[in-house]
């Protein structure tokens, strides 16, 4: 790096012997003689009337002006951190003091200290840029900083030789080198406090610092200090050129606010390869503008390494035309947005807007994004109906006994058979199945999942991730749907019911209570079907579209995916916050389950009574027709016996489908209300009103009084614990 020459300094003049003796400090930070306890008092001359107090010799006035062009000629050399014969410098504090040989009055000695601090100054000004220059460590933006500064002492020693010239001619006194010495204390006192205040800061960090003192009253003080962070801003601004235009980050000394790390390639390049680091963030740049800034550099990476396109840019050319007329003062120098920052906020706009073209265009996004809401948020209705009706046989076998070949043959299947067949082949090559880890007692339906592969630039949007959300989302709508399939085949299956009453007349009560306890679970599986599918997803993927239509980036289309995914899963019931209303729901799903178990159980009970009754009557017509007795006594109390024990048994009995269906619907009514209470305290407004529909006409209010309480903290937080009181005897029975 380039420094300006500095002229070379005075040689220094012969110092007299150090004294002997301890020096006093006054409160400006320079050193008394030993007998001076204050500037101001006569005793800083040593003739013989100072110490007794006596009358001043007649020619004091006379050695005082004597004095005066030494102190001036000593005072040049102290400005440039050289000690002189009356004018010495501790070693050890780098304090000046005035020697016992000075005789001068308080007066010229309060001027002399005053004007000796601009040494010090310099001093510790000179030190700052000799340690700090000398080390690589200390980044470009700091030593861009000590040039500047070094810069600033050049102008100083041009004053100094000036003031020099003047001593040499006789025509300075004391008094006019302090009017000289005005501009230059100010100015250094304003660069040691910034010396002091940057330390060992690097890089964003010391810009921040030199940006802290800008607003200053003093214009030629504001100019100093504009000057100063202009050349440090130097290294910054090169560095952002090159990250908007080429997306390339050259810091060898880590002082950008925009950071790398190395080794990551592939589609986690958005999310892990580069990163803001704040510590090193300007204050003249926003975080928001920081952001965006990150974003244009790595979109250009993205293209370059991921999406392999290599297109041009439109208007490209006049970003970088309108770059070339910035410069590095265009940072900071505007009190709203500078043109610079303008500038790149147009060419975050374009990059994004090509970025958001390749993707949807050559990548098709939305295509893959309207998939997986097909699919694995249950959107297309047709194939999950007949997957249903397929995988039953299969599913039914515990998890353990599953072939993955067996059930992409199945889906392959429903593929064919349905409007599914008409998707773009990319799409049906990436869908597939999928099973989920296998616990203990688990069946085919636990572990049974669809799977949508992800590769190439999607992968960006969605990540690992996302997509194991995707399937938490697929894994609660798939029981819901089979809940819906299973309670269709229970209709079903109570039609069939019904028919064979006809001549099971014994059948009516249980059918009745049957009916009752399928419509209640029709309808609350029904609604919650509705709410999923319209509150939830419809709701949710229209906002997605508008925020999509309406992004400028795409970290602006993985932000609206995620707060879709986001809110899905929380209204889904599947965040830690509703953990036990989602177990509630599940035991919900069990009893329907039971339910099921138990009316296949009566209908094949059923069917085998209605056989064996029709065997009876056809036995008794061919005897009939054979001219025989169609029956005996015995064999028609055989008969009515056994009919007695079916209802006895199947039926009506202690251990028959009627007290069964009791039980069930008992246990259900109360895992519903008690569902309902949990969606009744909840923060979430759509979960309070699902906890109405699902209670529409008050059929479980009427039968807990907590559902009518109204809704404050204080009700709701004693309703829950009541239920967690009136839950926990269940769990053990359970």
């Amino acid at each position: 790096m380039f420094h300006p020459p500095i002229p070379p300094k005075p040689r220094s003049r012969p110092n007299s012997a150090m004294m002997n003796g301890n020096a006093e400090t006054d409160g400006v930070g320079v050193r008394l003689p030993p007998s001076q306890s204050h500037p101001n008092l006569p005793s800083v001359m040593h003739g013989r009337g100072a110490a007794g107090g006596g009358p001043l010799p007649n020619n004091v006035g006379s050695i005082h002006t004597a004095v005066e062009p030494q102190l001036v000629k000593e005072l040049i050399y102290v400005f440039q951190g050289i000690e002189g014969k009356l004018i010495r410098r501790d070693p050890g504090t780098l304090k000046y003091y005035i020697t016992r040989e000075a005789t001068i009055s308080p007066g010229q000695a309060s001027l002399t200290l005053k004007l000796c601090e601009l040494g010090w100054m310099f001093h510790q000004i000179e030190q700052f840029t000799e340690k700090e220059g000398g080390e690589k460590e200390y980044g470009l933006v700091g030593q861009s900083f000590v040039t500047a500064l070094r810069e600033e002492l050049t102008e100083y020693y041009r004053l100094l030789s000036v003031l020099e010239r003047e001593v040499r001619e006789g025509e300075m006194t004391l008094l006019q080198l302090s009017v000289w010495a005005v501009e230059p204390l100010k100015r250094f006192k304003l660069l040691v406090e910034m010396v002091s205040v940057a330390g060992r800061t690097r890089g964003g960090a010391l810009a921040s610092c030199i940006y802290s003192f800008i607003n200053q009253g003093d214009p030629v003080l504001k100019g100093c200090v504009s000057s100063l962070l202009t050349a440090a801003c130097r290294p910054l601004y090169t560095m952002l050129m090159r990250w908007i235009l080429d997306g390339s980050l050259e810091d060898p000394h880590q002082e950008f606010f925009i950071a790398s790390q190395p080794g990551i390639q592939g589609e986690a390049l958005w999310h892990h390869k580069y990163f803001i680091r704040k510590s090193m963030i300007p204050r003249f740049i926003s975080l928001a503008w920081s952001r965006k800034i990150l974003s244009t550099g790595k979109s250009i990476n993205f293209l370059r390494s991921v999406c392999m396109d290599s297109s041009p840019i439109l208007g490209r050319q006049k970003i970088i035309a309108r770059l070339e007329e910035t410069d590095p003062a265009s940072l900071f120098s505007c009190d709203v947005d500078s043109p610079l920052l303008e500038v790149a906020g147009d060419a975050f706009k374009q990059m994004g807007q090509h970025v958001l073209d390749i993707m949807f265009n050559k990548f098709h996004f939305m295509s893959h994004l309207a998939a997986l809401r097909k699919y694995l948020l249950l959107g297309q209705g047709d194939i999950m109906r007949y997957l249903l009706d397929l995988l039953d046989s299969e599913l039914s076998q515990p998890a353990t006994q599953l072939y993955p070949h067996n059930l992409a043959g199945i889906l392959e299947t429903a593929i064919r058979a349905t409007n599914t067949q008409y998707e773009d082949a990319d799409i049906l090559e990436r869908l597939d199945v999928r099973l989920l880890e296998i616990q203990p007692g688990d069946s085919g339906w636990d572990v049974f999942s669809l799977d949508y592969k992800v590769t190439g630039p999607i992968g960006v949007v969605l990540t690992p991730d996302t997509m194991t959300r995707y399937l938490m989302l697929f894994n609660t709508l798939w029981r819901a749907k089979r809940m819906e399939w299973v309670l269709s085949g229970t209709w079903k299956k109570l039609a069939y019911l019904h028919k064979m009453s006809r001549e099971l007349r014994e059948m009516t009560a249980v059918l009745h209570q049957a009916h009752l306890l399928n419509s209640e679970m029709v309808h609350f599986i029904h609604q919650m079907a509705y709410y999923i599918t319209f509150e939830v997803m419809e709701c949710g993927w229209d906002k997605l579209l508008k925020q999509i239509d309406s992004a400028e980036s795409l970290e602006d289309v993985i932000q609206a995916h995620e707060e879709f995914l986001s809110s899905l899963v929380t209204r889904a019931l599947l965040d830690e916050g509703t953990l036990e209303m989602r177990n509630q729901l599940r035991s919900v799903y069990d009893r329907i389950l039971e339910y099921q178990n138990l009316l296949d159980k009566l209908y094949l009970d059923c069917v085998m009574e209605v056989e064996a009754r029709h065997s009876y009557s056809t036995r008794l017509r061919e005897r009939t027709a054979a001219g025989e007795y169609g029956t005996t006594l015995a064999e028609e109390e055989r008969e009515a016996e056994r009919r007695k024990q079916f209802v006895k048994d199947k039926l009506c009995g202690a251990k028959g489908a009627k007290t069964h269906l009791k039980v069930i619907s008992n246990s259900y009514q109360d895992m519903v209300r008690l569902f309902l209470l949990q969606l009744t305290c909840s923060h979430e407004q759509s979960l309070q009103g699902l906890s109405f529909r699902l209670d529409f006409n008050q059929h479980y209010k009427d039968k807990d009084s907590r559902l009518s309480r109204p809704l404050t903290f204080h009700h709701r937080r004693m309703s829950v614990m009541s239920s967690s009181v009136t839950t926990t005897p269940r769990s053990f029975a359970d």
